[in-house]
């Protein structure tokens, strides 16, 4: 997190000049804007090996509008990441197994619509849902 610049009187006291205060926080403060520049494309780098690494296994599907993790077993799928072309929202469907929907988290697409979470026992009925 960033610190507002402020004139420390230790560095007064060593003969620093204002200005040359400022300068010496300005720089540290970049570096640890550069550090974790470092980190966010590391951390972008590894999921976009983890992608390559899914599709080409065939473990993953893209479509034009979801993508799809299947189980390397079964290879029904899984996980299902998607969106509603009709009003813009977005979901997460995990499946059992089985393939039966079992958690449901999705965005409300519209200005006014608020996220849902829901909770499927195995016949299909919502045990929890949160709106």
């Amino acid at each position: 997190m960033l610190t507002p610049l402020c004139f420390n009187q230790n560095d007064a006291i060593k003969g620093k000049s204002m200005q040359n205060a400022m300068i010496d926080q300005l720089a540290s403060e970049i570096m640890q804007l550069k550090r974790e520049n470092r980190w966010i494309k590391g951390l972008i780098a590894a999921m976009a090996a983890c992608l390559v690494v899914f599709c080409s296994l065939g473990a993953m599907r893209l479509e034009e509008d979801h993508i799809t993790l299947k189980d390397p077993n079964t290879g029904r799928p899984r996980i299902t990441l998607g969106t509603n072309p009709a009003n813009g929202s977005t979901g997460i469907e995990i499946l059992d197994t089985q393939g039966r929907r079992r958690i449901i988290l999705a965005t409300g697409g519209l200005p006014n619509e608020d996220p849902a979470l829901a909770i499927f026992h195995a016949n299909g009925v919502v045990i929890k849902d949160f709106k």
